[in-house]
């Protein structure tokens, strides 16, 4: 399990090397194809950063207990997301059809912050899909920890 940590830093590490543009805040290149990378990084490396913080709340005490199973996970983090990219003007989508069509394409801003809180709602359940195959995460014990709460009787 340790050297699958280890490959899935190093995969990290060179992402971003790679994409240093991404991260260091230097000007976009004036390929299209580049700019779109650009986005498609930043998204990946968002989409990490809400599966681990999300994955904090659905696997706290009073989650299992109460809400786990019971189909909330999505909804809380769509909502989350999109309040999320509301408040940072994240609109990810947006951008990415201008870059890809042109200025003459553009779509209205607040479909596009919601497409881009989608967008990272579904990156951030696939991190979870590839945590789980990576043995980092154990879905298993989340549900038996989650059914054992759930038979405690209440004090």
């Amino acid at each position: 399990m340790l050297r699958i940590r280890m490959w899935l830093i190093l995969f990290v590490v060179v992402v971003v090397l790679l994409c240093g543009s991404a991260f260091a805040g230097d000007p976009a290149p004036e390929d299209s194809l580049s700019k779109g990378l650009d986005l498609l990084v930043k998204f990946f490396m968002l989409a990490v950063v809400i599966e681990v913080a999300f994955s904090t709340i659905f696997q706290w005490k009073i989650y299992l207990k109460y809400l786990h199973d019971k189909g909330w996970k999505t909804p809380i983090i769509v909502i989350t997301a999109f309040i999320f990219c509301k408040t940072a003007s994240l609109n990810i989508v947006g951008e990415l059809v201008t870059v890809l069509f042109g200025s003459t394409h553009k779509i209205n801003n607040t479909i596009g912050l919601f497409l881009t809180a989608l967008l990272l709602a579904g990156g951030s359940s696939g991190m979870n899909t590839l945590f789980s195959k990576l043995k980092i995460r154990d879905p298993e014990a989340i549900q038996k920890r989650a059914d054992s709460l759930k038979s405690e009787p209440e004090a």
